[in-house]
């Protein structure tokens, strides 16, 4: 008889979680466009976005997202990892090849500018007040000075512990995590000092080829940090960074692996769940508020203005309109 219960709880219970799944499923995405790359990482800004497959970074406008137009392409001589649009220049993390940046901001094909080879493999790049800082599976972090695009210097790096992974700086702090557990606190004011101002034992899974840093927006005084990467959101209270507290993380019901940030709310490539939308109002407690299912699964996602890309494995990228 007790089987029997427990057995009528599960059932109860599963067809709870569906009916929310379900009803989290949007109308208020509308597909109407398709750029047809395989794009691995996505990025976009104003009327362009910005397409990262292999070693081949290519440029697109959307200034007309139902009949998208390939403006251009650069191909470097070793793999994308990732790379940011800043000013009109794209700062590419390319593996052995180091920091290269392109000027993007033409009518014409990308051209390079300047750039400079890491010390190791270069992954992920941030740009912050004439500073990129590249995280380096050898030295950590480097911090190289770019006023001048077309030469980069380095200043200097930053050990990790682990596989460093991604980048991100807000103010006068930048945040570094890397796999498997490391999360790291610098202080951008103290300009020759690249020791971490704070430490927490906990990072991106070992397993976490990619993962993906982002600063929410200030709230109440306090501010978080999230991080996208192997399935999970996990936040970090940085209110007071030579102490940064670990909340507690996030299933998604996918498999979280990048996610892009409108005001407090995260739009998550979530796997073969698709499109997820996650109010971060209250980072201790996350709540999925809508969903989109994608034909393939999702690996990368970009807003801009009412138009959210999403980067599918089936080799295409998707564009929705929000609102309509």
């Amino acid at each position: 008889m007790r089987r029997r219960v427990t057995l009528a709880i599960v059932l109860l219970l599963g067809w709870q979680v569906i009916t929310t799944e379900t009803a989290a499923q949007s109308s208020r995405f509308t597909p109407i466009g398709t750029i047809p790359i395989a794009a691995e990482l996505i990025r976009a800004q104003g009327e362009r976005a910005y397409l990262a497959a292999g070693s081949t970074l290519t440029v697109v406008d959307i200034s007309r997202p139902e009949m998208p137009r390939t403006i251009g392409a650069y191909t470097f001589s070793d793999r994308i990892w990732g790379f940011r649009v800043h000013d009109g220049l794209a700062y590419v993390g390319a593996d052995r090849a180091g920091l290269s940046i392109l000027d993007v901001g033409g009518n014409g094909t990308p051209t390079l500018r300047g750039s400079l080879k890491t010390p190791g493999q270069a992954k992920s790049v941030f740009v912050h007040d004439g500073m990129a800082l590249v995280t380096d599976t050898i030295a950590g972090v480097d911090f190289v000075r770019v006023q001048d695009p077309a030469k980069p210097a380095l200043t200097g790096s930053a050990f990790l512990d682990g596989f460093s992974t991604d980048v991100v700086a807000s103010g006068n702090f930048a945040y570094a995590a890397d796999r498997p557990t490391g999360f790291y606190v610098f202080d951008l004011s103290k300009k020759d000092s690249f020791e971490p101002l704070g430490t927490s034992q906990a990072g991106a899974p070992h397993n976490a080829q990619r993962a993906q840093l982002e600063v929410l927006p200030e709230s109440s005084g306090r501010r978080v940090v999230v991080l996208a990467a192997g399935g999970l959101l996990q936040f970090f209270d940085v209110t007071t960074p030579a102490s940064p507290t670990l909340l507690p993380p996030f299933k998604t019901g996918g498999a979280a692996v990048r996610i892009a940030l409108k005001e407090r709310f995260a739009y998550v490539a979530d796997g073969q769940a698709g499109l997820r939308i996650v109010d971060l109002t209250t980072p201790a407690s996350p709540k999925i508020v809508d969903s989109f299912k994608t034909m393939s699964p999702a690996r990368d996602v970009v807003v801009v203005g009412p138009l959210v890309l999403v980067a599918l494995v089936s080799g295409e990228v998707l564009i929705l309109k929000e609102g309509v």
